[in-house]
């Protein structure tokens, strides 16, 4: 009977372990991956400025803006793999670099080996982008 008590017991464990680490890599955690820094509010860089204006101010803070509200913040790593997910974005002769650690979004200009993503468009299309999350 004590036999019995044991193996159910330890059956018991080895289920509770199993679905907390199936829960921890395969459910969908709370939406903290497109968190800005600082917590602060995130503006909108082409709010006040004329079309033409945005086109011409367009810099890594148009390109952090546009993946935030596309929620590239929830990229992240496969299941035992520690890569970081890695987008190279093209805008007419720019290139931006992007990688998304912790849910945070972190945008550089210059190219980056490894890309998962690659995005290629003119800086019109993505003002556009900018100015509508709809438009994307």
């Amino acid at each position: 009977m004590k036999k019995r008590i044991k193996i159910l017991f330890a059956l018991l464990a080895v289920f509770i372990v199993i679905v907390g680490i199936a829960s921890y890599f395969f459910v969908k955690p709370e939406n903290k991956s497109v968190s800005n820094s600082g917590g602060k509010v995130l503006v909108n860089p082409a709010v006040g400025l004329t079309f033409e204006e945005a086109v011409a101010k367009f810099d890594e803070n148009f390109v952090y803006y546009l993946l935030y509200n596309i929620g590239a913040g929830s990229l992240h790593s496969p299941p035992f793999r520690s890569a970081i997910p890695k987008i190279e974005f093209y805008i007419d002769n720019d290139v931006y670099n992007v990688e998304i650690i912790d849910g945070q979004i972190n945008v550089k200009k210059g190219e980056i080996e490894g890309e998962d993503i690659i995005i290629r468009t003119t800086t019109e299309e993505a003002v556009k982008m900018v100015l509508d999350k709809n438009y994307v």
